[in-house]
């Protein structure tokens, strides 16, 4: 007979203490629920990976041995880019939301950004402040990735940026073979404008940079970027 892991139908007649804590190992903080029944090793539930149910595993695990591919992607993204500290130095400070095509393009704007002088200012991955923002602001019925968009942006209003950056980019380079045109979700064109007529970017000092930008269009890109 294989091995079972059944528990018993006596198991609700056993002791076992029930506690919550937050992960604090990423963004999501997470609300764990640790379960122990007698002197068995602890049951996990209520995260959104498997970091403690791994742990609690008496088997061999090879998770430890695969590399965090998303941590290596995040590294690649950010390249050099350092936040700025300390006082203000006299050079003008964009703020860019890391939301939507942030995870494409930073590489393309933290080099254009650099070679002008100015500064750039990121509001902080995805967490529950800024989630709980989202769902405040956020007035058009679009997918939760471009809704996130309302929260990123207010959370860099007390950043002291001069500019917040929010292009509405309509294409992109790399036309599939057989197409056209490589055109975006009409949201993400759109949410910089959208963003802009709910949050009062202004009040805190901040002017919108938001010009239609199409990358696939070489004349049209570098007229607009000039613009």
């Amino acid at each position: 007979v294989p091995p079972t892991r059944f528990k018993g139908f006596d198991l609700g007649d056993r002791h076992y203490q029930s506690t919550v804590f937050e992960c604090k190992a990423c963004p999501n903080l997470c609300e764990v629920n640790k379960v122990v029944i007698a002197n068995e090793p602890p049951l996990f539930y209520g995260a959104r990976c498997d970091r403690f149910e791994e742990a609690g595993r008496t088997r061999a695990s090879t998770s430890s041995a695969i590399p965090d591919l998303f941590a290596e992607r995040n590294r690649f993204l950010l390249g050099d880019y350092v936040p700025p500290e300390g006082p203000r130095n006299g050079r003008p400070r964009v703020a860019i939301p890391r939301a939507l095509i942030f995870y494409d393009l930073f590489p393309y704007w933290r080099a254009f950004f650099n070679d002008l002088n100015i500064e750039i200012v990121l509001s902080e991955a995805t967490n529950p402040h800024i989630a709980k923002q989202t769902l405040e602001l956020a007035t058009a019925e679009a997918c939760y990735p471009a809704k996130l968009m309302y929260g990123h942006v207010a959370s860099l209003l007390d950043k002291g940026a001069d500019f917040m950056f929010l292009p509405n980019i309509v294409n992109r380079e790399n036309v599939a073979p057989g197409q056209a045109e490589n055109n975006y979700c009409p949201y993400i064109p759109a949410m910089g404008c959208l963003v802009s007529a709910t949050i009062d970017i202004a009040a805190a000092g901040c002017r919108t940079l938001s010009f239609p930008l199409h990358m696939l269009w070489r004349t049209a890109r570098d007229h607009e970027l000039k613009e």
